[in-house]
């Protein structure tokens, strides 16, 4: 593992907050996912290059990593430290379709690299190695002693302000404060679109998620006909008319459709 530097890291920041419907929810890196307009599957679509704004697309919590790239994810656990109610922040187990992680370390505050003391915390000799990974809380900002200072806090308005949910007032925005953090390490080895997302299943419902991409031209096609589902029709098929293929891949009149 000491050998193993990696070539790419990627930072998934879990956020808790109320949404403008006054529900808590858990946005990765403040986006929230979003499906695909065509209502299609994301695998079919990244095989054919048909998906909304590209295969890479991070404001939309999709990542195309490099087939055979060492890839560190660092996950952070953010909390916003306005919310009279808010003594703790909500653990996650992150879960990996695809591939097993190997679980380097964690620690408080927001991950740092550079830091020696966060380094200090990272297992690079004998990491245990699962597709399921803790993100935890360290500390509290109400009623205990935050491990993070207040100067960490990644945006924001003053701490005294007597805040509503989704107050408009000046010195009531968001704010938010690191709580922990956890190292995850892959190597981009499998193609295919692999969902990357919490296991609380609530969490996951409530935008706690994203996508892996690796080297999607590379997965086998589904054999011709076949649906993705009972009595569905063949999604497959149907994305690869609209990219302009024949069932064996040959590209029709030269260019891709538009689609419907």
């Amino acid at each position: 593992m000491k050998d193993l530097e990696p070539d790419q890291t990627i930072y998934f920041e879990n956020y808790q907050r109320y949404n403008q419907q006054g529900y808590m929810s858990w946005p990765v890196n403040l986006h929230e996912f979003k499906h695909d307009p065509t209502g299609l599957p994301l695998l079919p679509l990244a095989k054919y290059g048909m998906m909304t704004g590209g295969t890479n697309n991070p404001g939309e919590n999709k990542y195309l990593l490099k087939k055979g790239d060492v890839v560190d994810l660092v996950l952070v656990n953010h909390a916003e430290t306005w919310l009279p109610e808010l003594g703790t922040v909500d653990q996650h187990i992150w879960h990996l379709h695809g591939m097993k992680f190997w679980i380097l370390g964690y620690g408080p505050g927001r991950f740092n690299r550079t830091d020696p003391a966060h380094q200090a915390l990272l297992n690079l000799n004998n990491p245990a190695k699962s597709d399921m990974g803790g993100l935890y809380q360290f500390g509290t900002y109400f009623g205990g002693t935050p491990l993070a200072s207040v100067e960490n806090i990644t945006a924001g308005p003053n701490l005294t302000a007597n805040c509503e949910i989704n107050d408009p007032r000046e010195g009531c925005k968001y704010q938010y404060a690191p709580m922990g953090w956890t190292v995850l390490r892959i190597k981009a080895e499998n193609p295919g679109v692999w969902a990357f997302h919490c296991h609380v299943l609530w969490h996951y419902l409530l935008n706690l998620k994203a996508f892996i991409i690796i080297a999607p031209e590379e997965v086998p096609d589904m054999p011709e006909g076949m649906p993705l589902t009972c009595g569905s029709p063949n999604l497959w098929d149907i994305v690869r008319g609209q990219a302009g293929l024949t069932a064996n891949n040959t590209r029709l009149e030269g260019q891709f459709k538009t689609l419907a």
